[in-house]
C-alpha cells in the first residue's frame, strides 16, 4: 500500500484509512479542543501526562473533523457515541462506521461504509512479548513466532491483527485471543469469540518505522485508500 499525498474525495463511500503524526497538530491545540464535546474534553484533561492527553484529545477531535467532512456536519455536532466496549459508533442513518487507534506519536483513523477495526502499536517499547504470546496465541501461532527470523516483528503483526478484528466486531478486548486465528490464510472462527459474524478480511501495514498496524474490515470490491492526514486539509490558510 502507498500513503496517498492528495486530499481525499470527501463524497466517496470507500473505506479510507488516515495516519496522523500527532506532533504536527500541536500548534492547533486550541482549535482541536473546540471540536470536542464537554465530556470528551473533561476526559482528556484527566490524563496526567501531556503525551497521553494529546493522543486522546487530538485523535478524538480529528475523528470528529473527518466525520464532519464526509457527512457535512459541524465536528462538535457529530453524533459520536461509544458502545459498552468503547468502540466509537455513529447513527445508522449517517451510513458510516469508524474506528481509531493511537500509539506513541501516531494515530490511525478508519472510516467506511461497514464495520471496521484498526490497531496500532509502538514496537520500540522494549515489551517482553513472549509471555503475552504464550497466553494469547494459539499453538500454531506460537510455533510460527518461534521459527520467525524476526520474532518481535511477527509478534506485533499477529497481535495487531487480533486486536483489529476484535475491535471491528465491536466486542472489545477478548479473554479468548488464542482462539482467534490470524495467520495468513482462511480461517473459521466461532461466533462465541467475536461480536459479529464474518466474513472479515485483515490487512497488515506499517504506519512508520516501528509502528505496525492492522485493519479488519468487510470484503470490498473498491480499493482501500490510505492517506496521511495533514493540518492543511483541516485548517486551510
Amino acid at each position: 500500500m502507498d500513503w496517498l499525498p492528495e486530499e481525499p474525495d470527501w463524497s466517496a463511500n470507500d473505506l479510507a484509512v488516515f495516519r496522523c503524526h500527532l506532533p504536527d497538530f500541536i500548534p492547533f491545540d486550541r482549535r482541536l479542543s473546540t471540536q470536542l464535546q464537554p465530556d470528551e474534553y473533561s476526559r482528556g484533561q484527566r490524563y496526567l501526562r501531556s503525551d497521553d492527553r494529546h493522543r486522546f484529545m487530538y485523535t478524538r477531535a480529528l475523528l470528529r473533523m473527518l466525520i464532519g467532512h464526509y457527512c457535512q456536519l459541524a465536528p462538535a455536532s457529530v453524533p459520536l457515541h461509544t458502545n459498552q466496549y468503547g468502540k466509537p459508533t455513529l447513527l445508522p442513518e449517517l451510513g458510516k462506521h469508524v474506528n481509531v487507534t493511537h500509539a506513541g506519536n501516531w494515530s490511525v483513523l478508519a472510516i467506511g461504509p461497514s464495520a471496521v477495526g484498526v490497531d496500532l502499536e509502538n514496537a520500540a517499547t522494549g515489551l517482553e512479548f513472549q509471555d503475552i504470546a504464550s497466553l494469547s496465541f494459539s499453538q500454531q501461532e506460537q510455533y510460527f513466532l518461534r521459527e520467525a527470523d524476526d520474532p518481535r516483528a511477527v509478534f506485533f503483526q499477529l497481535w495487531t491483527r487480533k486486536e483489529a478484528l476484535i475491535k471491528a466486531t465491536g466486542r472489545g478486548i477478548s479473554d479468548a485471543l488464542a482462539d482467534i486465528p490470524v495467520l495468513d490464510g482462511h480461517h473459521t472462527v466461532s461466533d462465541v469469540f467475536l461480536g459479529e459474524p464474518g466474513p472479515w478480511l485483515v490487512t497488515s501495514f506499517n504506519v512508520a518505522p516501528d509502528y505496525p498496524a492492522a485493519l479488519a474490515h468487510r470484503p470490498t470490491a473498491s480499493p482501500i485508500r490510505f492517506y496521511t492526514l495533514t493540518p492543511s486539509w483541516l485548517f486551510p490558510g
